[in-house]
């Protein structure tokens, strides 16, 4: 059934405008392509709520869904995207170098 809204000018309407206020992958930052439900339909999402969707590129949706829905082999859990921020540290907010035990600890500034 969820499948149907795809076909409907609502979800073109939409998707499209999604893309247009959010061009960039919100995992990744690199040119989104595709329009993902955070929330899956079958699970109760709505399928046009713009709080629902999100921007992403081919990769990172495909990776989140396979691990989601367990495609191609992967067992169905939570997504974690992969990569780094341009300063260096972890897309995933899970991961242990986001953690604040685990930064290095600041020197004061030498004040001369």
């Amino acid at each position: 059934m969820a499948r149907r809204i795809y076909n409907l000018k609502t979800w073109k309407y939409v998707r499209l405008a999604k893309l247009s206020a959010s061009p960039w992958c919100e995992h990744c930052g690199a040119s989104a392509t595709q329009v993902d439900h955070i929330t899956p339909v079958e699970s109760g999402g709505h399928p046009f709520d713009m709080d629902n969707l999100q921007s992403l590129c081919q990769s990172c949706h495909s990776g989140k869904t396979n691990a989601q829905d367990g495609g191609f082999g992967n067992k169905r859990g939570k997504w974690r995207p992969k990569g780094c921020k341009p300063d260096g540290t972890p897309l995933d907010p899970a991961h242990e170098w986001n953690n604040e035990k685990n930064l290095p600890a600041r020197q004061p500034e030498d004040r001369a």
